[in-house]
């Protein structure tokens, strides 16, 4: 591989803001949501310390997965589903605010070539040479990835114990590192390790790895908000009363999370996708959907609600989507023939 300068390969691993891109689930205010107070707490804390990490590293996961563990519990009681695939998106329960429910939500050499990556490879004429080797990339997503796919074998490892395959994981990581064995399946960063992780705590496993030296990490998900299409019907993931989703624009307290996370660690790059939320809603309005109403959904057949981003396509983002401190890939951005 060619020499490069770290900004230049920055910038080259940037191109990652293409990947696919994802939602986020939710009807939350700026308070606090449940189990969030003591990672607030510490957060604050090392921030004021100037501080990367607690002492106690396992407590800060202890967090994290007593609150997933009894958003399982509660979703099973109620007959709402924990984890369920439609559509080519994975859902997962996540937590429970204020009786609602939180899911986070899944939101290529044609990629290479519409983001202008490819300009950097050794195979063209260029001054950086760039291929990835020699770099660890992160990724978090909606399960597994396929370590033992041809493209990836022996440089990706799944660093947590997620057991369910993720076929969405498997094509973000071969957007990012995939070898080239096809022509059109070579990654961004084709000579590239990657660590690969579920999204399930997330924010705790980021601050944990990045004080191990992980520079760059890409998430292609988020949390539901406004309408949702489940494959047979349109539910709406908002207050049953309103009629714009307060999530879109929320700076909340994972917005918070994510942005002191990128404050107490400089040299980590949190990559992540904006979502696919503008526009999202029924061509026709009204129209049958379900509003969540005591911890069951109704049906609803007379309110008209908003689509994502609202009659000017703007104000789309949801809850950590506009975290500031972290940037963005656009949404679902169609490959270059769209521009020609």
């Amino acid at each position: 591989m060619g020499t490069y300068k770290p900004w230049y390969y920055l910038l080259f691993v940037l191109s990652f803001l293409f990947l696919p891109a994802g939602d986020f689930v939710s009807a939350s205010d700026s308070s606090l949501f449940p189990g969030a107070s003591p990672l607030r707490a510490w957060l604050t804390e090392a921030r004021d310390k100037e501080e990367a990490l607690p002492e106690d590293v396992s407590g800060l996961l202890e967090v994290w997965q007593q609150r997933r563990l009894a958003a399982r519990r509660k979703a099973d009681s109620l007959g709402l589903p924990v984890r369920w695939e439609a559509g080519g998106r994975v859902k997962e329960i996540q937590f429970f605010k204020d009786g609602f429910p939180y899911y986070h939500v899944t939101h290529n050499l044609n990629a290479a070539i519409t983001t202008s990556t490819n300009e950097l490879w050794p195979i063209n004429e260029n001054p950086y040479a760039l291929n990835g080797s020699g770099v660890l990339l992160g990724i978090w997503d909606g399960g597994r990835v396929m370590t033992n796919h041809q493209e990836l074998v022996t440089r990706v490892r799944q660093r947590d114990g997620a057991t369910t395959l993720s076929n969405h994981a498997t094509h973000v990581g071969g957007t990012m590192m995939a070898a080239g064995l096809a022509d059109q399946a070579r990654g961004m960063a084709y000579s590239a390790d990657l660590d690969a992780h579920d999204w399930n705590d997330d924010v705790a496993q980021m601050l944990i790895a990045a004080a191990d030296g992980l520079r760059v990490s890409n998430h292609s998900y988020g949390y539901l908000a406004g309408w949702h299409w489940t494959g047979s019907v349109w539910r709406w993931y908002g207050h049953h009363e309103e009629t714009e989703a307060r999530g879109f624009g929320a700076y909340d307290q994972s917005s918070w999370e994510w942005d002191m996370l990128a404050r107490l660690q400089p040299s980590y790059l949190i990559v992540k996708a904006a979502g696919n939320s503008r526009g999202q809603g029924p061509s026709n309005q009204p129209v049958i959907h379900e509003v969540l109403i005591d911890d069951e959904w109704v049906r609803d057949s007379t309110t008209v609600r908003e689509k994502g981003g609202g009659d000017d396509g703007f104000d789309c983002l949801p809850y950590h989507s506009v975290a500031k401190n972290i940037p963005y890939g656009w949404g679902d951005l169609p490959d270059i023939g769209w521009l020609q």
